[in-house]
C-alpha cells in the first residue's frame, strides 16, 4: 500500500476538520477549485510532468470520505492475513500518516511491514524517495 488513504491529512485551517468544510461546502456548490498547481509534491520539479485535476467535485470528496471509513475498519484490517507492505510518507498533506501508521497496526497479517518516507508527499512515486520507495518494494514483491 503506498500512501494509502484511511483519513484525510489534518489542516491547521480546517476547523473543526476537512469533512465538516467540505460537507458544508457542498451545500452551496458542486466543487471547488483546488488551484493550478499540483498538490501531494515536496519536489517540484517533476509538478509539470504530473497531470492533475483543477475542479474536485464535492460528491467525488465525500465518497471518498465513505471509503476510507470503509476500509479503516478494524474488523476488516484484522481480517487481512495476506502479507503487507505500507509505504508512508511523512509530509503527506493528502492522506494521513498517522491513520496510516494505525492502519498498519491493526492489520491481521502475521507478515506485515512499515516503511517511512522522510522527504515525500503523498505522490511518493514522483517525490523526493522516489528512488528508495522502489527499492523497498521490488524486494518485498519478488521474496519467495
Amino acid at each position: 500500500l503506498v500512501a494509502p488513504y484511511f483519513a484525510v491529512a489534518p489542516r491547521w485551517y480546517a476547523w473543526p476538520d476537512v469533512e465538516t468544510w467540505a460537507r458544508a461546502a457542498r451545500r452551496l456548490v458542486d466543487w471547488i477549485d483546488s488551484g493550478p498547481e499540483v498538490h501531494g509534491l515536496r519536489d517540484r520539479t517533476h509538478a509539470a510532468d504530473f497531470p492533475c485535476y483543477r475542479v474536485l467535485p464535492l460528491d467525488a470528496v465525500l465518497r471518498s470520505f465513505e471509503v476510507a471509513r470503509r476500509a479503516d475498519d478494524p474488523e476488516l484490517l484484522g481480517a487481512c492475513t495476506a502479507p503487507v507492505l505500507v509505504l508512508v510518507p511523512s509530509h503527506d498533506t493528502v492522506a494521513d500518516p498517522e491513520a496510516m501508521r494505525e492502519a498498519h497496526a491493526a492489520l491481521g497479517s502475521a507478515d506485515k511491514r512499515l516503511e517511512t518516507f522522510d522527504d515525500s508527499d503523498h505522490l511518493l512515486f514522483w517525490d523526493r524517495d522516489a528512488e528508495q520507495a522502489l527499492h523497498t518494494i521490488v524486494p518485498f514483491l519478488t521474496a519467495p
